[in-house]
């Protein structure tokens, strides 16, 4: 293989194997949004894996990146298909702008020595631009009223979109940062039952379309849905979207979803998300998924058969799927195996990932081309040289290994680089760290040898935000009712 474009597992030319991943198998990368990079090897190795080392280069870097990351950064995949490997979620500001990016994944011991490394063929990343949304709570005077709970599924269900779409990193309301991928605001709620509802909905679109900054790409009209058995009779026999264009305002995209939990499944996400595809054509002619006969305009494949697609929010493989759910539903089919499936088990298949993507750049929005993330929009950056710190009395000049003359003593440890306070006994028994900070002096050595100029690595009790902080799964839907 020449070079990589998709997403997926690959072997490289000794036969050893590898994945990288935007979350499904087969999909266009795209730049400046997070990937997924897991290294195989033998099991028995797997717990003498003590750091990772990613070092990155392209024909748009100005200069060659390294990436050292300790334990607490790194999954351990210990079962067939995701294992047994070491994996690694790298943030898309290390890959901003489209082009061509040489990168390198090392997995060391303790002593730095290497246990896998794959040859991976230059990798390829691809253009997009962001995506900006307007949802609008409906309201029925008197009968009900958008409560905590809506605006609470709604914001998760944007952290669903914003790793789902083909956009960069990053879910912010509108106008906070030019280089997030999804921005989107909550309007005004309108009442859907009085004749100025449309009016009241799309004037809101008009009035930020007509200012200054972020404008609507699609607008979303929302409320939950009120169903059995919490609701008897019920008001609503099941979850349910539209995407036509509002009757007085055809110039503006429409998603209308009735959504919210229903029957142990969060909706909410899945509506968005194949309202705003059939907005930018889903599912097309000439798909390979189009399209069922029994529900035209969809996906006629239920299930996205895909046994490494990797969920991002959760950090998990989606497979097996979290139940209630049983299968990773296509979010462009309607049957109980595809959107059904809930925020938690539904994706795009391949096809409509970078279907969604030629039409998203076609917007007039900010993107990967026009003003890069160079930094990550949605956290602080640390990148720095351990020896380049800035000096704290007494000391001069810092070292990885030192007498207490040279000031503070720093370890490597499961978090990074630590100070250890030359009063404290446990500095008098250097030994139990010289493992540790020998094999990262022989990596940061290395990394000086192949003119790297820049490295990343946490210190000092600062989180490392090139990559993505591993606490299991650190973000669910909201509690189904």
């Amino acid at each position: 293989m020449s070079v990589i474009e998709r997403s997926g597992f690959y072997q490289d030319i000794n036969g050893d194997f590898f994945l990288v991943t935007q979350g499904g198998s087969g999909c266009t990368f795209v730049a400046g949004k997070q990937c997924l990079f897991r290294v195989y090897m033998q099991p028995s190795q797997l717990d003498d894996v003590d750091t990772v080392v990613i070092v990155i280069s392209g024909n748009t870097m100005k200069k060659t990146t390294a990436i050292v990351v300790p334990k607490a950064n790194i999954i351990i995949f210990r079962t067939t298909p995701d294992g047994p490997a070491v994996g690694v979620i790298v943030k898309g500001c290390i890959f901003p702008k489209a082009g061509q990016y040489n990168v390198t994944v090392s997995a060391r011991s303790a002593l730095g020595v290497v246990l896998a490394q794959p040859v991976i063929a230059p990798l390829v990343f691809y253009p997009t631009k962001d995506l900006r949304l307007l949802v609008v709570p409906m309201s029925h005077q008197g009968v009900f009223d958008p409560t905590q709970e809506w605006y609470k599924d709604i914001a998760s269900s944007m952290l669903r979109l914003g790793a789902m779409f083909p956009v960069r990193d990053c879910v912010q309301s509108l106008n906070a940062s030019k280089m997030a991928g999804l921005r989107y605001n909550v309007g005004d709620k309108c009442d859907g039952w009085t004749s100025g509802y449309e009016d009241c909905v799309y004037n809101q679109t008009i009035q930020i379309n007509n200012s200054p900054g972020d404008h609507i790409d699609v607008t979303i009209e929302f409320r939950w849905g009120f169903y059995l058995p919490q609701y008897n009779p019920p008001g609503d026999p099941s979850p349910g979207g539209n995407s036509g264009r509002p009757q007085h305002h055809p110039n503006l995209k429409r998603a209308s979803c009735v959504a919210g939990p229903y029957n142990g499944f969060q909706m909410t996400a899945p509506c968005f998300a194949q309202e705003i595809g059939h907005n930018f054509g889903l599912e097309p002619v000439g798909s390979p998924h189009y399209q069922d006969p029994y529900d035209p305009g969809h996906s006629k494949d239920s299930v996205v058969v895909d046994p490494f697609a990797f969920d991002f929010i959760r950090q998990t493989s989606y497979l097996p799927a979290q139940p209630p759910a049983s299968v990773l539903g296509d979010v462009m089919n309607n049957w109980t195996t595809g959107a059904w499936q809930g925020a938690d088990s539904v994706s795009y298949n391949a096809y409509d990932w970078e279907y969604l993507r030629q039409q998203f750049i076609q917007l007039d929005s900010t993107g990967t081309e026009k003003n890069p993330a160079l930094n990550n929009p949605c956290d602080p950056l640390y990148a720095k040289w351990p020896h380049s710190m800035p000096p704290e009395p007494p000391s001069t000049y810092q070292h990885l290994i030192g007498s207490p003359a040279d000031g503070r003593h720093w370890v490597w440890t499961n978090h990074g680089l630590q100070p250890i306070d030359p009063d404290n006994p446990v500095f008098r028994k250097p030994a139990q760290y010289s493992a540790a900070a020998t094999g990262l002096k022989i990596i940061l050595e290395e990394l000086a040898d192949h003119k790297v100029s820049e490295v990343y690595l946490p210190m000092n009790n600062k989180p490392l935000e090139v990559v993505a902080a591993i606490s299991g799964n650190i973000f669910r839907s909201p509690q189904l009712l």
